[in-house]
């Protein structure tokens, strides 16, 4: 059995920590911390613990007694303990910030040192949901198997499970950067942030469907999954019990065995034809958001509706990249027509913001393109 810690200053939210708690071999037990100690002395106690997990309410300071010196929010706790790891890297544990406040989500940024201690960002109400479970189950695995090859040769082949021939598909810097990390911390944000949250090595659900030009609403993509993994196209390293995700190169060369050409040759409906003539299932093809066409060669998945996507009808998203292998994000042209990317967050790269103006603006419309 796994332990956790959940810190939280106010009562009425330890419901929260047994809602966490996962029955079961290996599961997890959550205990209830109340941050009525000093600042040190929660940290210090927290590391005598040795938990698996760390669940950081994102204010600690909202409700005081009497003169408790709980004066404290979640990140400089977390850096102390995150110091404290450094030193002593087989007691690392996934550090996730939970919150009742959506706005944290706009505030919390990744790529700022400060919140870069937290391996994820859980709203409360949301932390008893199969998913997230299975999400936090997966960090403290992960960690575990980080913990395991820390330091040692081959720490990126084994933390993805990944054949050393490939290697090539993953960028020379970032594996002397991971080789160079010492604590699992490090390793764990980086392969997150780099590779399970981004499309490039590994793909989503959503951007295999994209390169097999299918329609989300197919009735045998479930069925599509389990040719994937009898293919060994699944991804099963690091982190997979939470994030499902897809090989790209090993769908690339699957797609090349199966349809005789690289599918980026190929149209959706001409993908689907060949899918459903050698796998004998009931697919059917992705239409473009734009053109309402099948006949289009749909590359990747939107950033805001997460739709196959054609290059000739989207634009580059704002997206600088640490890597090459990273694939850049891309918004079709709908979702500028509509205004739904904002809601994403998205900003339109300066390079595409001449087109991008045009279509928001109506100068550009599904009629002027037939």
């Amino acid at each position: 059995m796994f332990t956790g810690i959940f810190i939280d200053d106010d009562e009425r939210d330890f419901k929260y920590a047994e809602s966490m708690s996962i029955a079961g071999d290996p599961g997890l037990s959550i205990s209830i911390l109340r941050p009525d100690i000093a600042f040190v002395e929660i940290a210090d106690h927290i590391r005598r613990e040795k938990p698996d997990l760390l669940a950081l309410d994102f204010r600690l300071d909202e409700v005081l007694l009497g003169d408790a010196p709980n004066r404290y929010k979640a990140g400089p706790l977390a850096q102390l303990l995150r110091d404290y790891a450094t030193e002593s890297p087989a007691d690392d544990f996934p550090i996730i910030l939970v919150s009742h406040e959506q706005k944290v989500r706009d505030f919390y940024n990744p790529d700022l040192t400060s919140h870069d201690l937290f391996d994820r960002i859980y709203e409360k109400e949301y932390l008893g949901r199969s998913g997230t479970q299975k999400e936090i189950m997966s960090l403290i695995t992960g960690y575990k198997k980080i913990i395991q090859f820390i330091g040692k040769d081959g720490l990126l082949v084994n933390l993805l499970d990944l054949n050393p021939e490939y290697c090539h598909a993953i960028n020379e810097q970032f594996i002397i950067d991971i080789s160079q990390f010492r604590a699992p911390h490090q390793v764990s944000r980086y392969v997150l942030k780099n590779i399970i949250d981004r499309v490039g090595v590994l793909l989503d659900i959503n951007s295999v469907l994209a390169k097999l030009g299918l329609n989300h609403a197919s009735t045998d993509i479930e069925q599509l999954k389990e040719v994937l993994r009898h293919n060994k196209i699944h991804y099963t390293g690091a982190f997979s019990e939470g994030w499902e995700r897809w090989w790209a190169f090993r769908l690339d060369d699957f797609g090349q065995s199966l349809c005789g050409v690289s599918l980026g040759d190929l149209t959706a409906e001409e993908k689907v034809n060949c899918l459903k003539g050698k796998l004998k299932l009931e697919l059917k093809p992705a239409t473009s958001r734009w053109t309402n066409a099948s006949s289009a060669y749909f590359a990747f998945a939107c950033a805001s509706c997460n739709m196959p996507t054609e290059l000739d009808f989207s634009v580059e998203a704002y997206d600088p990249l640490p890597f090459d292998f990273i694939e850049k994000k891309r918004v079709c042209w709908k979702c500028l027509q509509t205004g739904e990317y904002k809601e994403k967050n998205l900003k339109v790269s300066q390079n595409d913001r001449f087109i991008a103006n045009k279509v928001e603006n109506g100068q550009i419309s599904e009629e002027s393109e037939e």
